[in-house]
């Protein structure tokens, strides 16, 4: 009676001479398909592909009968690639050659010789030219590395900045700082004037890169309800967030005819006194929200 209960309760079952497949449920969470061979005095035999497993009764918390028997089916294996192939095909509109190609091209945007980097750019902008890279990417940028995102924002930038547009505002939000910064880089080179919400949030995020690349887009954008907030900026540690700050003053402020060359803090000061007027609106730094968390960076394992 006692054997009886434990065959019923590990769920071994033996059929004419043939095991059933099983999947074995361990009281630790862990499952394992394979075909139960045999039963002992506080063990089960598990056979996995080829191999052979020997559990403890004790550890084992069901036993269930299926045709799962652990070994691997190249053919279904094969057929549920080819399904995904397609599948992705379907949602990303290039072929897996073309997939493959795209892949191997973003690679060499990693490259540290400049001169490999333009050349996969090129290579990808020509790509794009002949199938539609924008929607491949709008699949895959989500789960990109971060560390690919500026080059092919920029590429996508080249090809078309109006369809663009939407990627660098996702992107303005990234958790890398350096997509964060591309993002608002290239919002000043294809002067999106909807972007300058983002661009002043760039211009208090926690990272040098993104604060100066917010500064070079303002500039480009010359907008000059951003001073008090590129003011403030005159006052970091870091020179490099005080140059860009500075050129991107002198940028908006700068006509054909006259240019406005200020360098010290208190100079600025007496220029912003006598032109703040003029302007309905001006930004508030303390009314600025960062474009992520300060101190949320990505961790790249």
């Amino acid at each position: 009676m006692v054997r009886k209960w434990a065959s019923l309760l590990l769920g071994v079952a033996l059929i004419t001479g043939h095991a059933s497949a099983d999947t074995v449920h361990m009281k630790n969470g862990v499952r394992m398909a394979g075909i139960v061979k045999s039963q002992s005095t506080g063990q089960v035999t598990v056979q996995i592909g080829s191999s052979e497993v020997v559990l403890r009764t004790s550890e084992i918390a069901r036993i269930e009968k299926n045709d799962r028997t652990g070994a691997f089916d190249r053919e279904k294996a094969q057929a549920a690639a080819l399904e995904r192939s397609r599948e992705v095909t379907k949602l990303t509109g290039l072929r897996a050659p073309e997939r493959i190609e795209v892949r191997q091209t973003m690679s060499l945007l990693l490259s540290a010789d400049p001169l490999v980097n333009v050349k996969a750019r090129r290579k990808l902008v020509a790509m794009g030219k002949e199938v539609d890279l924008f929607r491949y990417f709008e699949h895959s940028l989500p789960t990109l590395l971060p560390r690919y995102v500026p080059g092919v924002l920029e590429v996508l930038v080249e090809l078309d900045p109006k369809r663009a547009r939407p990627l660098l505002w996702k992107q303005s939000t990234n958790v890398d700082a350096a997509c964060r910064a591309k993002a608002l880089e290239l919002m000043g080179k294809v002067q999106d004037y909807d972007s300058i919400p983002l661009l002043m949030r760039g211009l208090v995020d926690h990272a040098p890169e993104v604060r100066i690349a917010a500064s070079s887009a303002l500039g480009a954008l010359r907008v000059k309800e951003a001073t008090p907030v590129l003011m403030e900026n005159l006052k970091m540690f870091d020179i490099k967030i005080r140059n860009a700050g500075r050129l991107a003053l002198q940028t908006i402020w700068s006509t054909p005819d006259k240019q406005v060359d200020l360098h010290s803090m208190a100079e600025w000061e007496a220029f912003w006194s006598a032109q703040s007027s003029s302007l309905t609106s001006p930004y508030n730094v303390s009314a600025l929200e960062p474009l992520v968390p300060p101190g949320v960076a990505f961790e790249d394992e």
